[in-house]
């Protein structure tokens, strides 16, 4: 019910009962990981993030942009397909 908790809290609240919802199907061990502190993982998916969103900007036009954000958040609340683990962070891309 960490997602629950979050959601009390405020912010995205949506996107936390949604991650809630998906994350009571699965077994989670969840851990807090102070932002930008170092933690190796954090820090890769900073990284990722980053460049994935320098690659968007530099390939598609603003308005691409946001009709593709403005795409999202209409179809946000479908739950994703989990039938495919990622095979590599290419994939994320």
């Amino acid at each position: 019910m960490e997602g629950a908790r979050m959601a009390e809290e405020g912010q995205n609240k949506d996107l936390w009962l949604q991650l809630d919802e998906i994350a009571g199907k699965h077994e989670i061990t969840w851990h807090c990981v102070r932002g930008h502190s170092g933690a190796e993982g954090n820090e890769r998916c900073d990284m990722l993030s980053l460049e994935a969103a320098q690659k968007i900007e530099a390939s598609h036009t603003q308005q691409q942009r946001d009709e593709a954000l403005n795409q999202f958040l209409k179809n946000r609340s479908a739950v994703p397909d989990q039938s495919k683990p990622l095979a590599d962070d290419s994939e994320l891309l």
